[in-house]
């Protein structure tokens, strides 16, 4: 079984950020001792002092795997001349399942008013109005073109929407004489 595991070390915070040099050395480090996929090396998250690598290794359980990947990555940092901070973040995750989770998108699938309209089976101008009730979905954005709404939230409330067909009667006005 093929597992992807992300070792993550972290400075304390007055340290200085890892130099391009040294995560490039690691990387190249890795290609060369790895015979699997290509290994991911990137500095600390959000601008904080650390370092983390992405590696594929096997192993029958993501312990084991997870306690592989630590041991290869700590080593090969040293020896590319990353400071030795402490390890905060291991995850290990099976090949076969981080696939299928980077196979979905990460965002939802978006509508605007053009697909509104045609969900609802309306005119784009009723569909605007519709847009516009205070029970309809908040947008997720409001883009030059207008604004753009998650797909599930509209299909929803396209679903559930009372619709009633036709214009409604307009009062008769009484004829002046």
């Amino acid at each position: 079984m093929e597992w992807v595991v992300t070792v993550v070390a972290a400075g304390p915070p007055d340290a200085s950020e890892p130099d391009d040099d040294q995560l490039e050395t690691l990387l190249e480090t890795l290609l060369v001792e790895l015979s699997t996929d290509s290994p991911v090396v990137t500095g600390g998250p959000a601008g904080l002092p650390g370092w983390s690598a992405t590696i594929t290794v096997p192993g029958e359980d993501a312990r084991f795997a997870a306690e592989q990947a630590t041991s290869l990555v700590e080593t090969w940092a040293a020896k590319s001349g990353l400071p030795a901070w402490p390890v905060v973040r291991v995850d290990a995750v099976e090949a076969s399942i981080l696939d299928r989770e980077l196979a979905d998108p990460s965002y939802p699938e978006l509508v605007g008013i053009a697909e509104l309209a045609e969900l609802a089976g309306v005119s784009q101008q009723r569909a605007s109005v519709l847009a516009s009730r205070p029970d309809f979905p908040k947008p997720i954005a409001r883009l030059r073109s207008g604004p753009v709404f998650d797909l599930r939230q509209v299909s929803s409330f396209v679903e559930k929407w009372p619709r009633r067909p036709g214009r409604p009667a307009k009062a008769k006005q009484r004829a002046r004489v």
